[in-house]
């Protein structure tokens, strides 16, 4: 059973109402009961919300997006709330989410419908074998160990005496070969076998019969945590392997971008908005401002820079936009702001601000930029905020996701493109 519903959308038992479609979704009560198993799992109350409304059981998802695969098979998956195509949406910022192995993605998945977004990625996965089948497996020399009626490689006298079996026919002996059967391999290989198991897309499971059938002499790892280790570092011809170990940690150890792991679920591959809103966005700044130093995390500055001989509180802006004549600071929010409601400050923290105001102090900056997602309620540019007597400007500015990298750049930066 697949359920689709928004990120902050309610899960309810589905004896209960009427669902009101992706802002909620009703899943058979067994499921629901191993889902407020999860919610109440150490880790889970970032992710899932338990409440009872009206004598009626309720989980709210909140700000994670991706998917959860329950013990029963029952998926749930969590897509962007926003008035574009959310699944699409996703997709694209998958693509620019740095540190993971989703940037394999590429635009000929954009636009087309996987059964769920835990096919998209076992579909990434499989499109990183097939690259690495595609230049011939990876081998490395493996000491083996050998009981034949000849002499090949080192002749183990010790372990022959031990043995007791002192013989002119059988020898004991020690010797490297050429082999597939390498830790990265075998990682491959089991986690082709976990994939296999829980994909129910077609397209997906001939993809992965075939690679099972080519990777038919590499053995699944017998010991996942040693072969991880093993592969922490790489020689010149696995660097190529990279992007597929990522792939198959996050797989095979459920090392997913969700708070809790896998005990009381069969799958969980969730990522947080705020992650992904602010990849996507400073991904699309420094493609687009090409002629500007645009540096994301920059870590130069600290709010104290004397005590006792060290400085503290590191300053971390999310953008630093260095062009010829003026330097912008950039903070990037994934939240919903209503342009109306002045009284309620349009919905800004007050600790955004006083942050924004540490920034431009420490980084000198000509101006300062709050970027939120666009919605029907803050659709244009707010009025500017002044500090300081107008000797510094933060503008408060809508980031429109159904439009380009590059017009969302001219519209908010059309000085600098």
């Amino acid at each position: 059973m697949l359920v689709s519903l928004s990120e902050f959308g309610i899960i309810r038992p589905s004896h209960s109402a009427v669902a009101t479609p992706f802002s909620e979704a009703h899943i058979p009560h067994s499921s629901f009961l191993q889902l407020k198993q999860l919610a109440f799992a150490p880790g889970a109350d970032a992710m899932l919300t338990y409440s009872v409304r009206q004598n009626i059981e309720q989980i709210q998802v909140k700000n994670y997006v991706g998917t959860i695969e329950l013990k029963d098979g029952t998926q749930i998956e969590i897509l962007p709330k926003t008035d574009s195509d959310s699944r699409q949406l996703l997709l694209n910022m998958l693509r620019t989410l740095r540190n993971t192995p989703f940037k394999s993605i590429g635009h000929a998945h954009v636009g087309s419908a996987p059964q769920s977004v835990k096919e998209l990625f076992i579909g990434a996965f499989l499109t990183e074998i097939e690259n690495i089948v595609g230049q011939q497996l990876g081998k490395n020399y493996q000491t083996q160990l050998q009981n034949e009626p000849y002499l090949k490689g080192k002749w183990l006298i010790n372990k022959q005496l031990k043995s007791g079996t002192v013989s002119r026919d059988r020898f004991w002996t020690e010797s490297d070969v050429f082999s597939v059967d390498t830790a990265a391999n075998r990682l491959l290989k089991s986690c082709l076998v976990f994939v296999d198991e829980r994909s129910t897309l077609g397209s997906n499971k001939k993809r992965i019969t075939r690679l099972r059938h080519l990777l038919y002499n590499v053995p699944e790892s017998n010991n996942l945590p040693r072969d991880f280790q093993e592969t922490q570092r790489l020689s010149r011809g696995f660097e190529r392997y990279r992007v597929a170990l990522s792939c198959a940690g996050i797989f095979l150890k459920n090392k997913s971008f969700s708070p809790f792991a896998g005990v009381d679920h069969n799958f969980a591959l969730l990522f947080p908005m705020q992650q992904l809103f602010e990849d996507y966005v400073t991904h699309n700044l420094v493609k687009n401002l090409s002629n500007c130093q645009v540096t994301r995390q920059d870590r130069r500055h600290f709010l104290v820079e004397h005590h006792l001989g060290q400085r503290l509180f590191g300053l971390r802006p999310d953008v630093v936009i260095e062009a010829a004549t003026q330097t912008i600071v950039v903070d990037i929010k994934w939240k919903t702001l209503k342009a109306r409601n002045q009284v309620g400050h349009y919905g800004i923290e007050q600790a955004d601000l006083y942050q924004l105001f540490a920034y431009g102090k420490k980084y000198a900056a000509d101006a300062l930029y709050l970027l939120y997602p666009a919605n029907p309620g803050f659709a244009e540019r707010l009025p500017p905020l002044s500090y300081e007597n107008q000797a510094m400007f933060l503008h408060v500015v809508p980031y429109d996701l159904a439009a380009s990298g590059a017009e969302n750049v001219r519209k908010i930066f059309p000085d600098l493109c």
